[in-house]
């Protein structure tokens, strides 16, 4: 079974991409990694080995433009299972090995990874998200696809740049309306750098600097949707499948 972990990376320091990168070179089974710049490229990135791709301009949507042309590239290429994780991110020794187990155990579409929340420095972070657990809410990072899922993991293409910031929510609804049969994971392998000021909250802790949130990306979309014509919005929801809510 061959792996394809596709990372976008636009303006994430030297160290931060670095740590990503090894963490993958770090798996017990074979994993190939496909690095994406959205318009900035690190040129030490080629000494390391691996795939790069860059794109010649940024594109401004969380992520999601770099992701897609990895997607592609991976599918086109033949790989098997194909995962997003974003640079600031990791994945534990583990993780690969792990996911194909299950997926050969379980004739799967889709692996639901688990990600431990870290703090910035690396360290753990003492917060299990109940979104996680109920599935609710699957995070970017945390979707394996096979073969079977391809078709639908490209519908995230046909989410608009403005709803970017939300774009695995929206994502969630759509692989869900399909139908795939998943299975979950049973322990975290995903390490996952978080920068949300609520998580902090929730957890008891100061949030560190930098820390961001949501709220002014959700009113911009908000009215972005309300003043968009009838019609646009049905072609929206229609070629994505599902009912988009945006408050």
């Amino acid at each position: 079974m061959r792996i394809a972990i596709i990372t976008a990376y636009f303006d994430e320091d030297r160290a931060t991409v670095e740590r990503c990168i090894e963490s993958v070179r770090a798996q017990e089974f074979p994993v190939e990694h496909i690095l994406v710049a959205d318009g900035r490229p690190h040129d030490w990135i080629p000494a390391t080995g691996v795939r790069h791709v860059t794109l010649d301009r940024s594109h401004g949507d969380f992520g999601d433009t770099p992701r897609m042309i990895g997607l592609m590239l991976a599918i086109r290429e033949g790989f098997d299972a194909i995962q997003f994780l974003d640079a600031d991110n990791l994945v534990f020794p583990q993780h690969a090995a792990m996911a194909v187990t299950l997926m050969r155990e379980n004739a799967v579409h889709m692996v639901v990874l688990k990600r431990a929340f870290l703090r910035p420095d690396g360290s753990a972070l003492n917060f299990k998200s109940d979104e996680d657990e109920s599935l609710s809410t699957i995070d970017t990072n945390c979707y394996l696809f096979a073969r079977p899922a391809f078709p639908t993991a490209l519908k995230w293409a046909l989410i608009p740049k403005e709803l970017s910031f939300i774009g695995d929510q929206v994502f969630r609804s759509v692989f869900s309306k399909v139908g795939h049969p998943i299975v979950v994971a049973p322990e975290p392998t995903v390490g996952y750098r978080c920068m949300w000021e609520r998580v902090y909250r929730a957890a008891g802790e100061e949030p560190p600097p930098g820390c961001r949130d949501l709220s002014e990306q959700r009113e911009k979309a908000a009215q972005w949707w309300t003043a968009l014509d009838d019609d646009r919005r049905a072609e929206i929801q229609a070629a994505l499948g599902i009912k988009i809510t945006v408050s």
